[in-house]
């Protein structure tokens, strides 16, 4: 497994743990990593893909509205900074594709 480039985020603070950035060189060693990152559950690790501010900022609006309709019943997703409520694309007017 390959990297093209690691480092950490942020300013050192004793008080705060920081973030490592890693780029994986191939593809399929990304998605290897991630599909394994279940066994991290219960420790202090993790594993999360980066998205632009603008589309992390999109995703932070819409998680209540697909938590909402989740308790409502609903089959509710989100990819990458769309919504989907039951298969259908969710607008922010309340209008359905």
């Amino acid at each position: 497994m390959k990297l093209h480039r690691a480092h950490m985020i942020g300013t050192y603070n004793a008080d705060k743990i920081r973030p490592i950035m890693a780029k994986f060189m191939y593809y399929p060693d990304r998605e290897q990593v991630r599909k394994s990152s279940f066994r991290l559950k219960d420790t202090t690790f993790g594993f999360a893909k980066q998205f632009p501010r603008d589309g992390m900022d999109t995703r932070r609006k819409l998680v209540p509205i697909m938590l909402k309709a989740r308790q409502e019943g609903k089959d509710a997703f989100i990819r990458v900074d769309k919504l989907y409520i039951n298969r259908q694309l969710y607008r922010d007017n309340g209008d359905k594709e």
